[in-house]
């Protein structure tokens, strides 16, 4: 309850279930960017960060974009230096907890984008949570290689507020 007053204080948007008025659930979706695409079929990563002010776990089950065929959840680690990706079914966000996807480490996939990604252009992604249900924020594309977003990306308003803003 404290994190969301603060939270709320500090004028962080929160994403809450339709389903869930009380609370159970609240998420926030903070700076959801992606890599440009070198080309058309290569994959591409994007990231973004969850936090999950609400009192109960969560789980992130799926996502979805329309410039890309198919949207899917990986862990990045490196054995024997090869970089090995594995596709992961879900990510559990605890009480409290922030779920930092970034270069290097856990992220998402592009795969089979529709047209390359371009620097500065945006693009919707749907994130499916187990509780809180569906929230779509607005990812903005950042230079090949960028480690982190440039400039101020969208902030998540939730399913209530009907889009993200910058």
């Amino acid at each position: 309850m404290a994190m969301m007053a603060l939270a709320l204080a500090l004028g962080v948007p929160l994403g809450t279930s339709a389903a869930d008025p009380a609370g159970a659930g609240e998420l926030v979706i903070t700076q959801p960017w992606a890599r440009a695409s070198a080309a058309r079929h290569a994959p591409v990563a994007a990231y973004l960060t969850i936090s999950n002010l609400g009192a109960e776990i969560d789980r992130l089950v799926s996502l979805a974009a329309p410039v890309a065929a198919r949207v899917e959840l990986h862990s990045h680690k490196i054995i024997d230096n090869v970089v090995r990706h594995r596709l992961l079914d879900a990510i559990e966000i605890k009480s409290g907890e922030n779920m930092v996807l970034r270069p290097g480490e856990m992220h998402i996939q592009l795969v089979g984008l529709k047209a390359p990604l371009r620097e500065g252009q945006t693009f919707p992604l749907t994130l499916n949570f187990e509780k809180a249900g569906s929230i779509v924020v607005e990812a903005v594309v950042e230079a090949p290689g960028a480690k982190r977003p440039t400039g101020d990306s969208p902030s998540c308003k939730g399913p209530r507020a009907g889009r993200c803003t910058q």
